[in-house]
């Protein structure tokens, strides 16, 4: 079983990632111990629902999802499975560090710049505050500090399909280590425009 956990700040785009890859495959929805949402599609697991919303993902889930999540992943950790989620119910650092403690987890955050993020609040014309948004991304910063991390670039409709070849090839079990790479050059890039990258 291999865990690919996807984050970011608000509005970098991980549901759009998610519905990206959802349109190349056929998923059946499930659902286990009443609770936990997912989308099933031969050995890949989605967590959360999808229904069309801009805050589709685990988002839409119970706030007691956590154990739940964690019930699964025991149950099937001698599996095959790839299951993915995006959201904060469970891209946290207590239930990444558990998944890491079961099987292999991959941790990928996407990033846009704040003039992208901003367009993409006010088209999806959400309504969350200034102290949410600041809370999302000290918990981002936090995660950096505590795990590898692939960082992908988000900002663009061609961001978007390179974003999801990659996490095809991910899913497949390519080695991560020049997504690494290439996101930590990105991110020193990034950091020398203006010596302090928000995000991080």
């Amino acid at each position: 079983m291999r865990i690919i956990g996807i984050g970011g700040e608000p509005a970098t785009g991980k549901t759009s990632l998610i519905n990206k890859l959802m349109s190349s495959k056929k998923f059946k929805k499930f659902k286990y111990k009443k609770i936990l949402n997912y989308l099933k599609s031969g050995d890949t697991i989605i967590f959360g629902k999808y229904e069309g919303s801009c805050f589709d993902g685990t988002d839409r889930l119970s706030m007691a999802v956590q154990p739940v999540a964690e019930q699964f992943l025991i149950k099937n950790k001698d599996s095959s499975y790839t299951i993915i989620f995006e959201g904060d119910r469970l891209f946290n650092k207590k239930f990444l560090k558990f998944s890491s403690g079961i099987c292999e987890t991959i941790v990928v955050v996407l990033s846009a710049s704040e003039k992208v993020k901003h367009s993409r609040h006010k088209e999806r014309k959400d309504t969350q505050p200034e102290t949410f948004l600041k809370s999302r991304k000290t918990k981002i910063q936090n995660i950096y500090k505590s795990f590898q991390i692939v960082t992908l670039k988000n900002e663009t409709p061609e961001d978007l399909s390179t974003n999801h070849k990659k996490l095809i090839e991910i899913m497949k079990g390519k080695s991560i280590k020049k997504y690494i790479a290439e996101g930590e050059k990105y991110i020193k890039e990034e950091k020398s425009k203006t010596g302090v990258l928000k995000f991080i």
